[in-house]
């Protein structure tokens, strides 16, 4: 991620309202055993280019090694989503 420091509840508060504001962008939550350790997402979607970013975080080590980032990977590259995104 961009930030090294411990980020407080309101940067991920105002994280999130950018996140939920913006279009042109899909984010997920990933999950393990139903707990969240991180997220993926697609961002910069331009359907005239058929081009996008994407990315991926894994925030905790419980998710090593158990396919979780692999799983997330191909279910968010699949996503072919909403026409109007």
């Amino acid at each position: 991620m961009k930030s090294t420091h411990a980020i407080s509840r309101e940067e991920h508060l105002a994280w999130f309202e950018g996140v939920v504001a913006k279009r042109g962008r899909v984010h997920w939550v990933v999950l393990l055993d139903g707990e969240p350790v991180g997220t993926v997402n697609i961002s910069s979607i331009d359907r005239s280019t058929g081009r996008c970013e994407w990315g991926l975080y894994l925030g905790d080590d419980r998710a090593r090694g158990t396919g979780a980032a692999l799983g997330a990977s191909i279910s968010a590259l699949c996503f072919s989503g909403p026409e109007d995104e």
